[in-house]
């Protein structure tokens, strides 16, 4: 029961928006916002082709740099990749503590 609600709870999170590619081009934004969005959006290309210690990192990079910049709903999205990737490797209780940090 616990693997399931993690895992469903993981996946639905998972298929928020995918404004992070497209955001991650956009000028308008400051610099910084655009690393983050850029990095999140390469972990997430990186999970979906497999690369699990990839998008892993990744993740945790955005989420560090959309923390420095308080952009909270940026790091809960990049925390919920990095959720993802150790659930999928089985390490559901890492899973739930970066969760449960957002």
């Amino acid at each position: 029961a616990t693997y399931c609600s993690l895992s469903c709870s993981l996946s639905a999170m998972a298929s928020f928006g995918g404004g992070y590619s497209s955001n991650a081009d956009s000028y308008r934004l400051p610099a910084k916002q655009r690393e983050a969005e850029r990095i999140l959006a390469n972990a997430q290309k990186q999970g979906a082709s497999g690369n699990v210690g990839a998008a892993y990192k990744g993740a945790m990079e955005a989420t560090s740099i959309f923390t420095e910049i308080g952009d909270f709903s940026g790091a809960i999205d990049a925390r919920r990749v990095a959720a993802k990737q150790a659930a999928s490797e089985g390490r559901f209780e890492e899973a739930r503590s970066i969760v449960e940090k957002g």
